[in-house]
This record gives structure tokens, sequence and C-alpha cells, in this order.
């Protein structure tokens, strides 16, 4: 049968596989693959349950250090307060436990639940350290460190370790649906970002992140979508 409207998911197939997307794709009716999950049964329009999730790192510490549960101070959280006003009515929020997290989304004025699994990895000894002085003294333990996802030289968590909560927590948020704000930081972004684009964790070292920084992730049932810079929050 040609000349039959498809619904969008196959169109989106058809277009990443062939690279283009015809208004009348060909199509045969006699080996129809099953309905995608969380796609209406029985119709041949979709039914979406898109989750929006925006990521937020949460305000600056007053100095720099490797993260352990320093506050914000007033100017940065000033800053955090513009923010809401790009923010929509009714997201579901939740916040990493820490201090600045926790002050940020106080900040914004939003009511946040408190999460674990948004919370930055555990720098053991070296949290609240300076990374000149951790440089100085553990040379060697940096530079693995920094190489290597899956090694944890402080005696705190691994970015492996890091990666596997935080794709835990999407895969979540993605059965749910809906619009999300989750203040969080530098680390679970990075991770988060990585589990989207599928992503080799040793990439994450390239992915550079400031206090206060946002990033869109979108799930339409069938894949995640990253969008970067994503300042705005067009409703669903």
């Amino acid at each position: 049968m040609h000349g039959v409207w498809l619904p969008q998911y196959w169109r989106l197939q058809w277009r990443d596989r062939t690279g283009i997307s015809p208004a009348f794709p060909r199509h045969d009716y006699h080996d129809d693959p099953p309905v995608p999950p969380r796609y209406c049964q029985g119709s041949l329009r979709p039914k979406l349950m898109l989750t929006r999730i925006w990521l937020i790192c949460a305000a600056a510490p007053a100095r720099v250090t490797f993260p352990g549960d320093e506050p914000a101070p007033p100017h940065a959280l000033k800053r955090a307060a513009a923010l809401a006003q790009t923010l929509p009515a009714g997201p579901r929020v939740f916040a990493a436990p820490s201090r600045r997290a926790t002050q940020t989304a106080a900040a914004m004025g939003l009511s946040a639940t408190p999460d674990i699994a948004l919370a930055e990895a555990n720098f053991g000894r070296w949290a609240g350290r300076d990374p000149a002085d951790v440089m100085a003294e553990e040379p060697q333990g940096l530079a693995a460190w920094i190489s290597d996802p899956a090694t944890a030289p402080h005696d705190g968590d691994s970015f492996v370790t890091l990666h596997t909560r935080m794709s835990t927590w999407l895969s979540v948020r993605a059965t749910e649906g809906g619009l999300i704000v989750a203040i969080t930081h530098a680390g679970p972004m990075r991770a988060a970002v990585l589990f989207a684009l599928g992503a080799p964790m040793s990439a994450a070292r390239h992915i550079d992140l400031s206090p206060l920084d946002m990033t869109q992730l979108s799930h339409d049932g069938l894949r995640w979508v990253w969008k970067a810079g994503a300042g705005g929050f067009p409703s669903l």
C-alpha cells in the first residue's frame, strides 16, 4: 500500500534510517512491527507522554574547591532569583540535598523535593579542598581521576557510580511524563547529558558547565533529546 499517512513514530524512523522525510513514504502493512510502548494502542495517531526536564546547576560557593557542602553566597543567590522568570507554573521540582542546591531552589521561589539521586559525587578526602593543593599533594591520583571515570582515588564516588545513579533517575522520570525542574550540580548534569546522548563516560571532561547553567532533556517515549542552553519553558 503506497501513499498512506504514517504516524509520527514511523516517519521519524524513516527519516533516521534514510536521512529524508518523504511526505508519502512507502509502507507494507503485511508485516507491521508492534506499536511502540506508550503509544495509543489501536490508533494510527500516537499519543505521546512527553517528559521535559530542565537541569539547573546550583549557585556557586564562595570559593573554588572540590564540592563538599558549602553554602552559596548572597550575590550568587541573587543571580539564581533571576532564573525564576523563565520558569512555568506547576512543574514538579526536585533538588539535591546540598545546601547550595536547596538555597538555589529557595532563591528561585521553588518548593523542591529533596532527592539524593541529584547529589554531586562524594569527593571523599578531597571535598572542600583547593584543587591546586590536591594537584600538589596527589598529582598521580588527580591525573587518574581525570582520565579514568572508573577510578576514585579520593575514596569517594567514581564517575561511573554517579553516571549509574543519574541514568536510573532519568529512566524513572521518563516513565512519568510531564515537566520537571531539577536543581543539581555539574557532575550529575554531565552524567545526564552523556546518558541521553549514549556517549562514553570518558567524554565527561569535554563538557564545561558553570553555576546556574541550565540545560534541557526531553523524552518522547522512545528516545532522549538534549537541547543545550535551554533558557525557556515552552508549554507541553
